[in-house]
């Protein structure tokens, strides 16, 4: 959190605050993912936060029961699932 908040001063001394909000400049797509990162640690929404069973990216859960354990079941839930059915298949054999 020391080097995310170090990292958010840094990000904020480079833009300015206008009536609409941030005004980032061109080529800050860093600052920004920054600021958006910090904004989630200090939002009620941060304990959702999950790192991917299979790739290790983050994303928010926000399934119903809190459960979800990919960042997407098209990608990674699927390959965590065939890996399973083919263990499966040798131990059996």
């Amino acid at each position: 959190l020391t080097s995310l908040r170090d990292l958010e001063r840094d990000a904020l001394a480079r833009t300015m605050l206008r009536p609409g909000g941030w005004e980032w400049p061109a080529g800050s797509a860093l600052d920004r993912l920054v600021h958006a990162a910090t904004e989630l640690v200090l939002s009620d929404r941060h304990h959702r936060l999950r790192r991917c069973a299979n790739c290790t990216w983050l994303f928010l859960d926000l399934s119903r029961n809190h459960s979800r354990k990919w960042c997407s079941m098209e990608h990674c839930g699927t390959q965590v699932k065939i890996r399973r059915l083919s263990e499966r298949r040798r131990s059996n054999r």
